[in-house]
């Protein structure tokens, strides 16, 4: 018999392997890795290991991919209520406090505001998040972060930073072009200089997220945002566009054939009442289509688990009952994710060779009964229909608990949130 490090043993298992129908198997990891997922009679005879994880009560997932999100809203959180999002851009409350913190830089604000965020969003169930920062500094602090917190991410940088980052192994880097009403035509050089020069970089941009900002493009470049993007040869398969709700037909057209990635967010697209995306159209184009939380000063959350619901709800009752289903959602949650940073030979999956990111879901819940395998499902359409971020027992991170009966195993979660509380206080007092 192999060895191996754990065996997660007889689980209802749902992922893109398995076309996100469930099946029972177990799964047998070493290094970090998945090295064979089997049916559990099987796995029990070709392996051996000294931690057994009983699965009988988990639904296992694919670690979720948070594919938008910025950590520094944590900060805010609760504070942009019954505002749009140009009016929470003009707000002379918000922006003091924006401007305060730009200016003295404050590093220990910063952190603790993206351990929080982190903890949040791996509690939900996401093993990979896409930090999106507001000043420039802080996106190497993003990246210890993500260190400490021991996760996978995409972090963001100006491209005028771009040469200094801070490189770990572990970070997908995108150089940010701004957003469209600080949109300059010099922006956009740049940006395609260090993707000309750089094949790893991605390019990150939010887009067309409101009709006012699609106007500003138009009025000022006499393109819509995609056109002008395109015309500087920024738009391919490492193009990630968050929001794109105000887009023509000729704007889904030149991204499908390009091969860009778009990632919705819909709660915080809801709330802002920026409008709503066309995922149908999107779905019928072959546009990938990642999933994200927005941040906590626009959606109040980061719970991955919710979005799913709300992106199908959203949609249903815009274009129609079958205007996309469970599985979509869940795929543009986990695999598509990945695929949107092109690690999708990587995470995103539970199968032979892949990280072993795993979610375990505590099916003894009441909203999660019953559970039907066949002949008609409905353990898939529960996840997405009836779960959140409380119902995750476990997180498995490349092979180790980080999350064990839903309590943070590798770092002080209490400390953290004493840490963050006492950081905004103290910015709090100096500002008003």
């Amino acid at each position: 018999m192999e060895e191996v490090d754990v065996i997660v043993d007889n689980v209802i298992l749902v992922s893109k392997s398995t076309l996100c129908e469930p099946v029972k198997r177990s799964i047998a990891i070493s290094d970090g890795y998945i090295v064979d997922v089997d049916k559990p009679v099987k796995i029990r005879e070709k392996y051996k290991c000294d931690e057994h994880i009983d699965g009988r009560k988990y639904i296992a997932v694919p670690g979720f991919i948070n594919a938008h999100l910025h950590s520094y809203g944590t900060i805010f959180r609760g504070l942009g209520e019954e505002m749009t999002l140009h009016e929470i851009d003009s707000d002379t409350f918000l922006n003091s406090f924006m401007e305060y913190i730009g200016k003295v830089k404050p590093r220990d604000l910063i952190y603790y505001a993206c351990m929080v965020t982190y903890i949040e969003a791996l509690k939900s169930g996401a093993t990979f998040i896409a930090d999106i920062p507001a000043w420039s500094y802080a996106s190497d602090i993003m990246v210890d972060a993500l260190n400490d917190i021991g996760l996978r991410g995409f972090i963001v940088y100006n491209a005028d930073a771009w040469k200094n980052r801070k490189i770990s192994e572990d970070i997908v880097y995108g150089v940010r072009i701004p957003e469209e009403e600080k949109l300059e035509r010099e922006d956009l050089e740049k940006v395609r200089e260090i993707i000309s020069s750089d094949r790893d970089a991605m390019i990150h941009m939010h887009v067309a997220e409101t009709i006012e900002r699609y106007r500003i493009v138009r009025e000022k470049f006499g393109l819509s945002t995609v056109e002008l993007l395109d015309s500087f040869n920024l738009l391919n398969d490492r193009a990630v566009l968050t929001h794109a709700i105000w887009l023509s037909d000729k704007d889904r057209r030149i991204i499908a054939r390009r091969r860009a990635s778009i990632v919705c967010t819909p709660s915080a697209e809801m709330k802002l009442s920026d409008g709503i995306v066309q995922v149908p159209y999107f779905i019928s184009e072959g546009i990938n289509i990642a999933l994200g939380t927005d941040g906590a000063l626009w959606n109040n959350s980061n719970d991955i688990i919710l979005e799913m619901k709300i992106l199908c709800l959203l949609q249903k009752v815009t274009f129609g009952v079958r205007a996309i289903t469970s599985k979509d959602a869940f795929i543009a949650a986990t695999y598509s994710g990945a695929r949107a940073f092109k690690l999708e030979k990587v995470i995103g999956d539970i199968s032979k060779g892949y990280e072993a990111n795993i979610v375990l879901i505590n099916s003894e819940n009441p909203s999660l009964k019953p559970i039907l395998m066949s002949p008609r499902s409905n353990v898939l359409s529960n996840i997405v229909y009836c779960a959140h971020s409380g119902y995750v027992d476990k997180v498995i991170v490349r092979g180790e608990l980080y999350v064990d009966n839903g309590i943070l195993v590798k770092n002080d979660e209490h400390e953290i949130l004493a840490r963050f509380q006492k950081e905004v206080e103290k910015i709090f007092d100096k500002v008003l």
